[in-house]
């Protein structure tokens, strides 16, 4: 994969303080169809997933879909957003990174695109499973309602973690069970994690409300987020 730019400079200080290296790697997809012209903000739910499109965004796209996760969280927190906002430090052990479910878990979105039956995806790369959902919610100037369970995982590593081999997804409520079987033929683990609609964004994990706010309020406090840094 070739590595086209980033800060990878050796010197890369300003005021005696180091910029952290940051190589950014080309990668090229290929629509299989782009005859048809995409309109990405239609109000038409279907619009990215119709055939002969055959992509999708990362916003949901439609009240009373469902949310799922497709992958497996672990308790995983090194290198994260989440503990350099909480420590102010950038290190520990990064997210093991587990090629053979990496692959069945691109083949099986990449399927469900092509079926038409997933209408929007997310990673959970930086910031975890709640802000992937939340951006997607905050794409689609939506709400959604998000229930989590936990297990025996770390309340700050259900929510915050960044394991890989993960994608936050949205189905039509007819394609629930489509999406099921098509995890269980590739061997995805999937669970799903609530539903999209409504003015409000809710959370609540294992039953118990953690989070219930305005969307159109969130959504502008993560788009101003860097002015407010700045300021």
């Amino acid at each position: 994969m070739p590595i086209v730019s980033g800060n990878v400079s050796l010197y890369n200080d300003t005021e005696g303080q180091s910029i952290f290296p940051t190589p950014m790697i080309a990668a090229v997809g290929l629509v299989e169809d782009c005859a048809g012209q995409v309109v990405v903000d239609s109000p038409d739910a279907t619009a990215l997933s119709k055939v002969g499109n055959r992509i999708c965004g990362s916003a949901f796209r439609a009240a009373h879909d469902g949310i799922f996760l497709l992958g497996e969280t672990r308790d995983e927190l090194g290198g994260s957003e989440y503990l350099k906002l909480r420590t102010g430090r950038v290190e520990g052990a990064c997210p093991e990174l587990r090629l053979d479910e990496e692959l069945r878990l691109q083949a099986c979105v990449r399927e469900g695109v092509r079926l038409g039956l997933i209408r929007s995806a997310h990673d959970t790369s930086e910031g975890g499973l709640l802000v992937a959902a939340l951006e997607s919610a905050f794409g689609g100037n939506l709400g959604c309602q998000l229930m989590l369970h936990r297990g025996t995982l770390r309340l700050d590593s259900l929510l915050f973690g960044e394991s890989t081999g993960r994608i936050v997804v949205s189905v039509s409520p007819e394609g629930e069970g489509s999406l099921a079987t098509l995890c269980k033929t590739h061997r995805v683990p999937f669970a799903k994690i609530g539903t999209t609609g409504g003015l409000r964004t809710t959370l609540a994990v294992e039953g118990q409300p953690l989070l219930d706010a305005e969307a159109a309020e969130l959504k502008e406090l993560y788009n101003g987020a860097l002015e407010a840094a700045l300021a």
